[in-house]
């Protein structure tokens, strides 16, 4: 067996998933193996995934499911629950890997495993490289060009923002164990992996690009350019929309499917922490103000947490 699964999924991925397939293949690390699970594609996608499947016998496996998923965090949530290796990566159809992401993200964990112990759930995640549909390059630095800061991966923080993106991230199997089945209300399964990963065990990254980030205006998640209009965009939002509100609600409710499973086992100070997200909702204006404000629950940037506390007090 090899020691390290990548988990793809796909829906509909004909256009750039060759591109990505031949990256994983072009790996400087080899032992891996590549589970797949489509989504319900409906263009070339798996005669795509049946070439390289022919190609790679014993390197591909195409899972097989009675109904589709509907949607990525299912559909990564079961290749999660299948897998068995030491590591696990996620992936998405349409970046391209740098031939040194699996290598130098390996390294980084048993590096972790030896400070922390093999036993303990583990997540390590890199930066990436954006770019355009053609490969063109956007920017050298996912953080820089999202205004991130991949240092933010405590509870408190972890809870209003997520800093990981799940195809720059590497899980041991402790981790993966724990954070397996992803539930329904997690907003995506490397936001949840993170969570977990932060209350249970230890998170680190390394300032390197190992992926080709591709920007093409149909991700289900793109990376966002911090500029003036984008920030002008938010602050519209903040005001005059309910978007941004409904994304606290979703982290609220995330926080709550995060207490029941976990609570027993978090320390006291990351149970506090849980509650007053997963609780925020149902307190008065004053007190969410208060009770994030003193926990020191927020996003990063001075202009994010502005947005965050005026959202959170609107309704």
């Amino acid at each position: 067996m090899a020691s390290l699964e990548i988990l793809l999924a796909t829906y509909n991925s004909a256009r750039y998933l060759s591109d990505q397939l031949d990256s994983l293949f072009a790996q400087t690390f080899s032992d891996f193996t590549i589970l797949v699970s489509d989504d319900g594609s409906t263009d070339n996608t798996l005669f795509i995934l049946s070439q390289y499947r022919h190609r790679f016998p014993e390197r591909m496996r195409i899972m097989k499911f009675s109904i589709n998923a509907g949607g990525a965090r299912a559909n990564f949530s079961r290749l999660l629950e299948c897998s068995t290796a030491e590591y696990v990566m996620f992936c998405d159809h349409d970046d391209v890997w740098l031939p040194e992401k699996i290598k130098i993200s390996i390294n980084k964990i048993k590096s972790m495993e030896y400070l922390h112990g093999s036993e303990t759930p583990l997540l390590v995640h890199t930066d990436l490289m954006v770019v355009g549909p053609k490969l063109e390059l956007l920017d050298r630095s996912f953080w820089k060009y999202s205004n991130i800061n991949p240092a933010r991966d405590n509870l408190n923080q972890l809870l209003a923002q997520n800093v990981i993106t799940g195809c720059a991230m590497l899980m041991n199997r402790p981790l993966c164990k724990l954070a397996s089945p992803i539930p329904t209300q997690a907003i995506m399964h490397d936001y949840w992996c993170a969570l977990v990963a932060s209350i249970s065990g230890n998170i680190d990254y390394i300032d390197e690009q190992t992926i080709l980030y591709r920007n093409h205006g149909s991700n289900l998640l793109g990376a966002v350019k911090w500029s003036l209009p984008n920030i002008i965009k938010q602050t519209k939002s903040t005001l005059f929309t309910n978007y941004l509100f409904s994304g606290v609600v979703e982290k609220s409710q995330q926080a709550e499917v995060l207490l029941a499973r976990y609570g027993s086992v978090m320390t006291d100070k990351q149970r506090e922490l849980t509650t007053v997200m997963s609780s925020l909702l149902s307190r008065s204006r004053r007190v969410r103000f208060l009770s994030l404000l003193l926990r020191g629950i927020g996003m990063n940037g001075f202009l994010r947490n502005i947005s965050f506390f005026v959202t959170v007090t609107r309704k």
